[in-house]
């Protein structure tokens, strides 16, 4: 009997110092981080292609994942034109702690109204002679393309070599474009035709050839797509999508002869960041050879590193006569007076 009583005893006391101790426990966890409990997040802001699942986002964040102990989440802003007006508006609430996407103009916007964190280290600069210095430190621009308008060979016989080439009356209601105001790639053809010596004179002339201003890129592809217009303004990039992807020869780059603007896009740590360390640390994952390499295969854009092996399709692309990268945001009368 004395034999039962202690072990009922032994058996309390191991109970006893078991609850103690989850007590003691749970007391400390009370005070700590909540982040030191779960898995960290890395919250990143894009553009919707971006974080497709055809686009580079899913392979990069399985990638990153595997190697920082955190979890990574993306969020969409649309269309890369509307990434300033979300951050505006949700980073108090959001805290992201990566954006990506910025082109050049939106970029150097973004430096006046935001503070960012330093990515690289003084004087680092991998980035290809197309991009040069790296004029909008601290954010670091990840990928480029030429732009240009992208058509199909068997309904152009003979393209227009210029873009006054373009004002022809062959070419009514044949282009696709995008509104500068709310769309990237319509900012760099706004910021293109800004640099001839009549801009609202001759967007006013090639009004009667427009088939339709889109929103966003993705509109205004669709449209092309969908052959109700026959040209539509892109990245040269593009043919690599139908030629490698599609394998449809057909698509083709017009080649004008007074250069074409080139888009670069741009990443950055906002200061406003929750896991501002992981946050550096992805920005520059994205500058690693093989992030470029998946950047360039899935994006459809060149590596803006150097030394940067190509995906297929690439060495088959047209070159281009590139005029200087342009920085300074081109004006939207232009556009309004035009299309008034």
């Amino acid at each position: 009997m004395e034999k039962g009583k202690l072990v009922v005893l032994l058996i309390f006391s191991v109970v006893l110092v078991g609850a103690l101790v989850f007590l003691k426990w749970a007391l400390d966890g009370r005070n700590l981080p909540r982040e030191s409990l779960i898995e960290p997040q890395v919250k990143i802001l894009s553009y919707s292609t971006f974080v497709s699942a055809t686009g580079p986002a899913p392979q990069l964040v399985a990638e990153f994942e595997s190697r920082c102990n955190c979890k990574v989440e993306f969020y969409t802003a649309g269309d890369a034109g509307l990434l300033l007006e979300r951050l505006k508006l949700s980073q108090d609430k959001a805290g992201y702690d990566v954006v990506i996407g910025f082109d050049q103009f939106s970029a150097a916007k973004a430096l006046q109204d935001w503070t960012w964190l330093p990515i690289l280290n003084p004087g680092e600069n991998p980035f290809v002679d197309v991009i040069g210095a790296n004029t909008l430190s601290p954010l670091v621009p990840f990928d480029y393309s030429p732009m240009t308008f992208i058509y199909r060979s068997e309904e152009v016989p003979t393209p227009p070599q210029s873009l006054n080439e373009l004002l022809g009356a062959e070419y009514k209601s044949s282009l696709s474009l995008q509104d500068p105001r709310s769309s990237s790639p319509g900012l760099q053809f706004l910021s293109w035709v800004s640099e001839h010596p009549h801009p609202v004179e001759f967007l006013k002339k090639l009004k009667p050839n427009v088939h339709s201003v889109s929103p966003s890129w993705a509109l205004s592809y669709g449209l092309f797509k969908k052959n109700q217009s026959r040209f539509v303004f892109s990245y040269v990039t593009s043919l690599v999508y139908h030629r490698v992807i599609e394998q449809q020869p057909q698509y083709d780059a017009l080649n004008f002869s007074e250069g074409h603007p080139v888009q670069v896009e741009y990443a950055g740590v906002p200061s406003g960041c929750r896991n501002c360390e992981l946050g550096k640390n992805f920005a520059r994952f994205l500058l690693e050879k093989n992030s470029q390499f998946q950047i360039a295969e899935k994006n459809f854009m060149y590596p803006s590193v150097k030394e940067v092996s190509l995906p297929p399709g690439f060495d088959q692309l047209p070159q281009l006569k590139l005029n200087p990268v342009h920085f300074k945001m081109p004006s939207f009368e232009i556009w309004d007076r035009a299309f008034e």
